[in-house]
């Protein structure tokens, strides 16, 4: 999406980032605003500082910072969106110190992401479809493969248990 928006001279956009995100962000070569020791005051100091029209999170496990934006943002009546990239966890990164904190929005990778997470009980009024740009652009890229491939897996069934749909075992029988 940033990448979309960097060619696009209209749209001024900046990124927040905390934790092990600000080593992407660095590695990507984009300027952020690291924030440290977040707090709402200071979190609503930035909102005041940067004015923007919109605030779009990227809807992380475990990263209270992105709910101190939708909480304080909603208090300055500007829009919210968060976009949820993976197929799991849809619930629990809307959860908030025991509290479901929602966007106005949430963004979903495709239909199956959006009835997984009405299933899971998120509002279908705010859900809305985009795609995933990050996908989208590398299947485009995709180089032969040969007849000889190495797949490292991850082990699903461990982890998740039946909870997926699927584990690992079930991506062999497709192989």
């Amino acid at each position: 999406i940033l990448e979309k928006w960097t060619n696009k001279k209209e749209i001024k956009w900046k990124v927040v980032a905390t934790g092990t995100s600000c080593k992407y962000w660095s590695k990507a070569k984009v300027n952020y605003k690291i924030f440290k020791n977040y707090s709402s005051t200071k979190v609503l100091d930035y909102i005041n500082l940067v004015k923007p029209d919109i605030i779009i999170t990227s809807a992380s496990l475990n990263v209270d910072l992105e709910h101190i934006f939708i909480l304080e943002a909603k208090k300055k009546s500007i829009p919210t969106a968060s976009f949820v990239d993976t197929w799991v966890n849809y619930l629990k990164r809307f959860k908030y110190k025991d509290e479901l904190i929602f966007p106005d929005k949430v963004l979903a990778i495709d239909e199956r992401c959006k009835n997984e997470m009405i299933e899971d009980g998120i509002p279908e009024h705010i859900i809305e479809v985009i795609g995933q740009p990050y996908l989208e652009k590398i299947k485009t890229n995709i180089p032969k493969l040969g007849s000889k491939i190495l797949l490292v897996g991850q082990p699903i069934q461990k982890y998740f248990g039946n909870s997926l749909g699927f584990n690992e075992e079930d991506f062999r029988n497709i192989c």
